[in-house]
């Protein structure tokens, strides 16, 4: 009874925002108001990655057209891929991979991070991405059917990444003590087998097909 909705947000505390100094809005489905908003209005799944990475091209943009804005549109570079890729590539030692691990390693390294409808590469990241949440989270998300559980953001595991001693990275069902290099390693091996058995199926896959 205590969570029902009482009355209307209070017309001064509505959101809104008149001609700020960095010259435009935007909205591309982030959260519209820092954590200091004192009313709550939602439970919905804000992400930034894709307005921040909008608000980034919009400070760099000089003499905007109808095209550049149409441009910026369809941009389908990832902010996510570029926060969470480059460090769990640098805890990679090329000299442990196999040779077909290798040359998918340097495909990663010269991918620019667009969503592309005709690449190949975004299937890997991707594949790579859910395995290496997969092993990393495997103890918190088996509790998810039983308790309220709150996995962690990319961008937060692209923190974590550094302390590669933390407690989220061991898996309790070995005797070991895992830490983030193995899993980086492991789930990484993972996924190049699962996207070498798409390419075997169909060595012509792209992300356009794929998704």
């Amino acid at each position: 009874e205590g969570l029902e909705w009482e009355t209307y947000i209070p017309d001064e505390f509505k959101m809104r925002t008149i001609n700020p100094e960095r010259g435009y809005v935007s909205s591309a489905n982030q959260r519209p108001t820092s954590n200091k908003y004192p009313f709550y209005y939602s439970s919905g799944d804000f992400r930034p990655y894709r307005g921040t990475i909008v608000n980034l091209k919009l400070d760099t943009m000089k003499d905007i057209t109808p095209e550049k804005m149409k441009q910026l549109q369809l941009d389908n570079q990832s902010l996510q891929a570029m926060k969470l890729l480059p460090p769990m590539m640098s805890r990679i030692e090329r000299s442990s991979l196999t040779e077909r691990e290798i040359k998918f390693f340097s495909e990663l390294s010269g991918w620019k991070f667009n969503y592309e409808r005709s690449l190949q590469i975004p299937i890997l990241f991707e594949l790579w991405r859910n395995s290496f949440r997969m092993m990393a989270l495997d103890e918190l998300t088996s509790k998810m059917s039983k308790y309220d559980v709150r996995l962690p953001r990319d961008w937060k595991m692209a923190e974590m990444i550094s302390d590669s001693t933390n407690i989220i990275w061991d898996n309790l069902s070995t005797k070991e003590r895992e830490s983030a290099i193995d899993i980086i390693r492991s789930s990484y091996s993972k996924a190049c087998a699962q996207f070498d058995s798409l390419l075997i199926i169909d060595p012509t896959i792209d992300w356009g097909t794929y998704k």
